[in-house]
């Protein structure tokens, strides 16, 4: 049956994210859609000097010149933010590379189109890495989907697209206690303490680097953090047997 897709809105809620309606959202597309059986990821490659939570919701809801609007029914703005752009069909999929690899799926016509607010080097926000894995969760609940019909564009045309870059959705994880807004404050804080005391005992590092923690690959910058602190707790060990020896020498 073909319909526009005027329940979007509700299935985002669902994910309990921060949801913008973009003016115009329940009529706007290509025509109607069928399903959807399944949703595809973008980046909006939108340079990260641009302003703006979502600034490429311009170029999104007014096209291309060589592309007709709308580009994308969702966005996935720098905050987290769900943008529900167009309910109707969007021009964001293209021809496949092998369509007999998706062969529940036509294209446009049946595939949400996500673009998250990305200048494609494969960085996002902390809040685009925590809110990805419960959108994609909330839109497979509304509409019944099985996790392999959530694919990335480049899996989609792998001959011509790369995004998103850096960003597996179907392996992340939603609800991930250490991806809460406290659990990374105290994540960094650690971390930057720890490049206090490294800087302190002549340490080189980047230590711009060595203070940066992100939601993504958690369990390596945590197993890295470990490493640090056993690093540390060895060097004192160390400078503390110094000091002993020197004492009971003295």
């Amino acid at each position: 049956m073909s319909r526009y897709l005027t329940d979007l809105a509700a299935a985002c809620r669902k994910s309990g994210l921060p949801i913008q309606e973009v003016p115009g959202w329940r009529t706007r597309g290509r025509g109607p859609m069928h399903g959807p059986h399944g949703v595809m990821w973008h980046h909006t490659a939108t340079p990260d000097a641009a302003r703006g939570d979502y600034p490429s919701l311009h170029v999104i809801t007014r096209g291309r010149p060589d592309l007709s609007p709308p580009l994308a029914n969702l966005g996935l703005a720098r905050s987290g933010t769900v943008l529900v752009i167009a309910a109707g069909k969007a021009h964001h999929a293209g021809r496949p590379d092998n369509r007999a690899r998706y062969p529940w799926a036509v294209g446009n016509s049946d595939i949400i189109g996500i673009e998250i607010e990305s200048a494609g080097h494969g960085h996002y926000t902390d809040a685009q890495w925590a809110a990805a894995p419960r959108l994609r969760d909330a839109l497979s609940e509304h509409y019944k989907l099985k996790p392999d019909r959530h694919i990335a564009h480049r899996e989609w045309a792998p001959s011509r697209k790369i995004d998103p870059r850096g960003l597996d959705i179907r392996a992340l994880h939603s609800e991930d206690p250490m991806s809460t807004p406290d659990a990374m404050a105290m994540l960094r804080d650690i971390a930057s303490r720890l490049v206090v005391i490294e800087r302190n005992l002549g340490y080189t590092h980047d230590y711009a680097k060595m203070a940066r923690v992100s939601t993504r690959d958690l369990p390596e910058q945590l197993k890295n953090l470990r490493n640090r602190i056993d690093t540390l707790a060895a060097r004192l060990d160390a400078l503390e047997a110094t000091e002993l020896k020197g004492t009971t020498d003295g």
